[in-house]
């Protein structure tokens, strides 16, 4: 069973070709044996985008995250999932931020919704969620440009300025 694509379908593609011992390259995922990968350090890059903001200052962050597994959910993150998750691309980003941001910190300072697809659509309903309680996060951490805009469009609407309201932290947190 190949790990990273949650699909039937991918796996068996994925697999017909291994089995064929055709020529195979690998762009992003699923990180197969002795298969040659393109990619960068998605865990390492989390990491550096979340050090950065926390070297801001930033201490409430939420994150617009990709999907873990192939089911449709969509909502706040649930440490279950991360652990079973298919998806290695959402899991090595989500790893890298909480690699930054959980360890020692105390709850509802990091917030996580989990969207089903990579849309403006479920970069809207993130933020609406994200921002739906207070203490309202300072900066978002989103996993595309899609999810980012959606996001984005959001906050005009609630009239709040990028980066003047959120992703310059303020005095006080």
């Amino acid at each position: 069973m190949l790990a990273g694509f949650c699909g039937k379908q991918d796996k068996a593609r994925v697999q017909a070709v291994l089995d064929r011992a055709l020529p195979m390259i690998v762009v992003d995922q699923p990180l197969l044996p002795k298969v040659p990968f393109i990619g960068i350090d998605d865990r390492g890059v989390a990491r550096a985008c979340a050090q950065h903001l926390k070297d801001l200052g930033h201490r409430r962050i939420g994150i617009v995250a990709f999907a873990l597994q192939d089911d449709g959910y969509s909502g706040p993150f649930e440490q279950k999932r991360l652990k079973k998750a298919c998806f290695e691309l959402s899991r090595r980003w989500l790893e890298g931020y909480l690699d930054v941001l959980e360890p020692g910190r105390p709850e509802g300072l990091v917030t996580i919704w989990e969207c089903p697809r990579c849309s403006e659509e479920d970069g809207k309903a993130a933020a609406e969620n994200l921002f739906a309680n207070e203490p309202r996060p300072t900066a978002i951490l989103a996993m595309s440009d899609r999810l980012a805009i959606g996001a984005m469009e959001v906050l005009r609407r609630h009239q709040l300025r990028i980066p003047d309201d959120v992703g310059r932290p303020a005095n006080g947190f």
